[in-house]
Protein backbone atom coordinates (compact mmCIF):
# COMPACT_ATOMS: atom_id res chain seq x y z
CA UNK A 1 0.00 0.00 0.00
CA UNK A 2 1.47 3.75 -0.68
CA UNK A 3 0.87 6.47 1.24
CA UNK A 4 1.14 9.90 -0.56
CA UNK A 5 0.09 13.24 0.74
CA UNK A 6 -3.41 12.99 -0.75
CA UNK A 7 -4.46 10.51 1.31
CA UNK A 8 -3.06 12.01 4.29
CA UNK A 9 -5.03 14.98 3.72
CA UNK A 10 -8.20 13.12 2.86
CA UNK A 11 -7.53 11.36 6.08
CA UNK A 12 -7.22 14.73 7.41
CA UNK A 13 -10.79 15.52 6.55
CA UNK A 14 -12.17 12.43 8.04
CA UNK A 15 -10.92 13.63 11.33
CA UNK A 16 -11.23 17.38 10.81
CA UNK A 17 -7.57 18.26 11.41
CA UNK A 18 -6.49 21.26 9.25
CA UNK A 19 -2.87 20.13 8.10
CA UNK A 20 -0.35 21.75 6.18
CA UNK A 21 1.39 20.61 3.06
CA UNK A 22 4.56 19.87 5.26
CA UNK A 23 2.71 18.02 7.50
CA UNK A 24 0.84 15.77 5.12
CA UNK A 25 4.37 15.08 3.62
CA UNK A 26 5.92 14.01 7.00
CA UNK A 27 2.90 12.21 7.85
CA UNK A 28 2.68 10.56 4.74
CA UNK A 29 6.72 9.27 4.87
CA UNK A 30 5.65 8.07 8.69
CA UNK A 31 2.78 6.03 7.59
CA UNK A 32 4.94 5.12 4.76
CA UNK A 33 7.19 3.47 7.30
CA UNK A 34 5.01 1.79 9.63
CA UNK A 35 3.11 0.05 6.69
CA UNK A 36 6.52 -1.34 5.75
CA UNK A 37 7.38 -2.53 9.05
CA UNK A 38 4.00 -3.94 9.04
CA UNK A 39 4.41 -5.62 5.77
CA UNK A 40 7.69 -7.02 6.93
CA UNK A 41 6.39 -8.09 10.37
CA UNK A 42 3.75 -10.43 8.02
CA UNK A 43 6.44 -12.02 6.32
CA UNK A 44 8.04 -13.61 9.50
CA UNK A 45 6.83 -17.65 9.78
CA UNK A 46 4.41 -17.65 12.75
CA UNK A 47 4.38 -21.10 14.85
CA UNK A 48 1.30 -23.36 13.56
CA UNK A 49 0.42 -23.92 16.98
CA UNK A 50 -0.39 -20.90 19.03
CA UNK A 51 -0.09 -22.99 22.43
CA UNK A 52 3.81 -23.88 21.47
CA UNK A 53 5.05 -22.20 23.70
CA UNK A 54 2.75 -23.09 26.89
CA UNK A 55 5.70 -23.23 29.28
CA UNK A 56 6.23 -20.27 28.95
CA UNK A 57 2.55 -19.33 29.48
CA UNK A 58 1.97 -20.78 33.31
CA UNK A 59 1.39 -18.47 35.69
CA UNK A 60 4.68 -18.11 38.57
CA UNK A 61 3.11 -19.16 41.47
CA UNK A 62 4.86 -18.14 44.73
CA UNK A 63 3.98 -19.95 48.11
CA UNK A 64 2.09 -17.43 50.52
CA UNK A 65 4.33 -17.12 52.73
CA UNK A 66 4.02 -15.01 56.69
CA UNK A 67 6.18 -12.40 57.60
CA UNK A 68 6.88 -10.62 60.05
CA UNK A 69 5.51 -6.60 59.37
CA UNK A 70 7.30 -3.18 60.27
CA UNK A 71 7.22 -2.18 63.75
CA UNK A 72 5.20 0.75 64.18
CA UNK A 73 7.86 3.03 65.46
CA UNK A 74 9.58 2.50 62.02
CA UNK A 75 6.46 2.88 59.91
CA UNK A 76 5.31 6.01 61.83
CA UNK A 77 8.81 7.54 62.27
CA UNK A 78 8.49 10.10 59.09
CA UNK A 79 5.43 10.88 59.08
CA UNK A 80 4.59 14.71 59.41
CA UNK A 81 2.08 14.00 62.10
CA UNK A 82 0.26 11.06 63.79
CA UNK A 83 -2.43 10.50 66.68
CA UNK A 84 -1.31 7.04 68.47
CA UNK A 85 0.40 4.46 66.18
CA UNK A 86 -1.76 6.04 62.89
CA UNK A 87 -0.95 8.38 60.27
CA UNK A 88 -2.66 11.81 61.02
CA UNK A 89 -4.46 12.59 57.26
CA UNK A 90 -6.25 15.85 56.64
CA UNK A 91 -10.34 15.52 56.64
CA UNK A 92 -11.32 15.55 53.03
CA UNK A 93 -15.26 14.81 53.69
CA UNK A 94 -16.90 18.24 54.75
Amino acid sequence: MKINPELVLHIGKLAHLDLSESEQELFARQLQNIIQYIEKLNEVKQPTDPFSFGDFLQPMVHPDVTVPSLPVEDALKNAPERVRNFFKVPRIIP
